[in-house]
């Protein structure tokens, strides 16, 4: 990630997913989609297609109506409603494990680094998917990653965008500590996906190249294929399947 910064958007708002009954679904609207459905319960993309029998198209229909996903509604889920709605300190440790791929093997550091990132982007009202993608590009979820340009942890921030979202925050945030580190990478991506009307590409693209670079000099090669990577990651991770690498 580049050190560009865009300037700081107005405050951000917290989305906070509303409480979800056992029998509680959704019928589709105009415009509706998988993963906005899935952040407006506060639930995972793959959770909703697990429970719904959504293919990889992630393919819905107006009027169809959406089972929301709850503890026990399906043996492929990895947590449940209630847990995914955690948002006071240290729910990244009390919420269950994300499920990003059945036969992926990974040490106690990253699985926590893992759950730092979900428990980070619920809170913050961020696709939990895209978060975890973004955080496998950036450093395959190691908290103790370095850039050669000083980024650090699991989302590679930058001391000087540490310092920019602690601001926001209103707290000082330690890059060295994993939800620390985490809360910062999901801050930046929601207060770029205010200043950029949430388009996909381009908040993707100024995590990694810099919202001014971006709209100075354009999308890098490099960015291209950063974005294309983490959409990757992404739709993996919606699938249930091992991320590798």
């Amino acid at each position: 990630m580049f050190a560009a910064l865009p300037p700081a958007p107005p405050a951000a708002v917290v989305v906070t997913a509303p409480s979800v009954a056992a029998s509680d679904s959704h019928r589709v609207r105009p415009g509706d989609t998988v993963g906005g459905v899935a952040l407006r319960y506060g639930v995972t993309r793959g959770e909703l297609r697990a429970a719904n029998d959504i293919g990889a198209d992630n393919l819905i229909r107006i009027g169809e109506r959406l089972t929301i996903p709850t503890k026990g509604a399906s043996s492929t889920q990895s947590t449940s409603s209630a847990a995914a709605r955690q948002n006071s300190t240290g729910a990244a440790a009390r919420s269950g494990p994300v499920r990003a791929g059945a036969s992926m093997s990974l040490g106690a550091e990253r699985l926590a680094a893992r759950d730092a990132v979900a428990a980070a982007a619920r809170e913050h009202g961020i696709d939990v998917d895209l978060a975890l993608a973004i955080a496998w590009q950036e450093s395959r979820w190691r908290p103790d990653a370095v850039s050669h340009a000083g980024a650090r942890g699991v989302m590679q921030c930058m001391p000087v965008t540490g310092r920019w979202m602690s601001e926001k925050l209103g707290r000082q945030l330690d890059l060295d500590d994993v939800r620390d580190n985490a809360t910062c990478g999901v801050m930046l991506l929601k207060t770029l996906q205010q200043s950029s009307g949430g388009d996909e590409a381009t908040v993707l693209g100024a995590y990694y190249q810099g919202m001014t670079s971006l709209k100075q000099r354009g999308m890098y090669g490099e960015t291209s294929r950063y974005v294309a990577q983490v959409q990757s990651h992404r739709d993996t991770i919606a699938a249930g399947n091992a991320l590798r690498g």
